[in-house]
């Protein structure tokens, strides 16, 4: 049998969708057949069903439409003044979700004029109706804007509850650092902290890795767990963890001693324009560890870890330069700036 084409099967479903709204036209008649349109990727064609609904009042025609203007899934890209437009329709048919949307376009001023007091209640009225990505919004308002940590606290655990995991860590960032009337608690941090490592959050692995580096209260140190943490943070590209799961290679902590994965894991740090990492990347070209010894490859990590103001960069550079003629020093300086261009340019 002959397949048919993209554009004929398009062409097709087209009709098909056509003959079946016109033959009983409803609302929900065209709202089911943008869902269709929508399902195949036919996303003008679901534009066109999702508004013949949504201009008759269809609430959740409305925010499939909102959505599609949102997400930049017409030919034009996003267009947010239609989305906020839509959002705004469906909001006041109570759709939590559009909502919820709604808010963070009035909080971020795309598509509207910026409105936090206007975007908080708009969250609350989502949060309220269970939506866990309003009451993270929530809770971020309260701990970002008006400092309210123990409301911020409430909202985050209730979006933790429900599996959402930046809320998870920032619930975890609350009990760890106990601030604004919250009691530090670092069982309770280390529970949502681990949770949200779970689902594949990087800062929570890496926190929850430095809990397990000390030592917290009722946490006992476990150098194996700690590198195990900072492995999964530093493979999501996690600077940070990448420094420092370095150093536990370079000395030997919770994995075998491997001068060569340190010295991978600082560069890769360092990649990222984590500047401590380029004092490191100089210490070990220095000395020849986990990479060839180099004292030209050395000054031009030096030069651009002092260029940060990291701290021993400069009298490491100082030192180093007595080994080098001016001729080198320049050559070095020269390949630091093309790297640090092209780091910039990414």
């Amino acid at each position: 049998m002959q397949k048919l084409s993209p554009i004929f099967l398009a062409i097709a479903l087209s009709q098909a969708l056509n003959a079946s709204v016109w033959a009983n036209e409803t609302p929900e008649t065209s709202f089911n057949a943008g869902l269709t349109a929508l399902q195949q990727q036919f996303f003008p064609q679901a534009e066109n069903y999702f508004r013949q609904a949504a201009q008759s009042g269809h609430a959740l025609a409305q925010y499939q439409l909102a959505k599609l203007y949102d997400m930049g899934q017409m030919a034009g890209g996003s267009d947010w003044i239609q989305a906020a437009f839509w959002y705004q329709k469906a909001a006041e048919q109570a759709i939590p979700e559009a909502q919820n949307r709604l808010g963070e376009l009035l909080a971020a001023g795309r598509g509207v004029t910026a409105d936090l007091q206007r975007a908080k209640s708009l969250f609350l009225d989502a949060a309220q109706a269970g939506v866990a990505k309003a009451q993270y919004n929530l809770g971020d308002l309260y701990y970002r804007v008006e400092n309210d940590a123990q409301q911020a606290l409430m909202w985050f655990e209730k979006a933790a509850a429900q599996g959402l995991s930046e809320a998870q860590f920032m619930a975890g960032t609350l009990y760890d650092q106990g601030i604004g009337g919250v009691v530090q608690d670092f069982l309770q941090a280390a529970d949502w902290y681990r949770q949200a490592a779970e689902q594949g959050d990087s800062r929570a692995a890496y926190r929850l890795g430095w809990f397990y580096i000390e030592g917290r209260e009722a946490i006992a140190a476990n150098l194996v767990e700690a590198a195990r943490l900072l492995l999964q943070a530093a493979q999501q590209n996690h600077a940070a963890a990448q420094f420092d799961l370095a150093g536990l290679y370079y000395d030997g902590f919770g994995v075998e001693v491997d001068q060569a994965k340190a010295y991978e894991w600082y560069r890769r740090a360092g990649d990222q324009g984590y500047a401590r990492a380029w004092k490191s990347l100089g210490d070990l070209s220095e000395r020849g560890e986990g990479t060839p010894k180099d004292d030209q490859t050395a000054y031009q990590w030096y030069w651009l870890a002092a260029q940060a103001n990291v701290e021993g960069a400069a009298a490491a550079l100082q030192e180093i330069s007595q080994r080098l003629s001016p001729e080198q020093q320049r050559q070095a300086i020269a390949t630091a700036q093309r790297w640090q261009s092209s780091l910039e340019q990414r």
